[in-house]
């Protein structure tokens, strides 16, 4: 069985991603340069990535822990496209128009 054909019958493991994903200059928000991170469900994909790079730890039990974590691991900037359509006229946060 080839490694693609096991990884998509079987999945990736968080531990070793969240490790490449550590050593990959994406993630820490002291790298030199800054990124942005754009999601569409913001705190859950946020949260799912966090629990990712944080080796599996608890979350945070309070939103400024979850902030200040979220900073300290993608940096200042994460967009969340949902809540800012939200904010747009005639737009709701949805993905279908009605």
């Amino acid at each position: 069985m080839a490694v693609c054909d096991h990884q998509g019958q079987q999945g990736v493991d968080a531990y070793v991603l969240g490790l490449l994903l550590m050593g990959s200059g994406l993630i820490g928000a002291g790298h030199g340069r800054p990124l942005s991170w754009i999601t569409h469900a913001g705190a859950y994909h946020v949260a799912y990535l966090l629990k990712i790079v944080m080796g599996g730890a608890p979350l945070p039990n309070d939103v400024a822990g979850f902030l200040g974590a979220m900073r300290h691991y993608l940096g200042q900037q994460v967009f969340d496209v949902a809540t800012m359509a939200a904010g747009c006229p005639g737009k709701g946060a949805g993905q279908h128009r009605r």
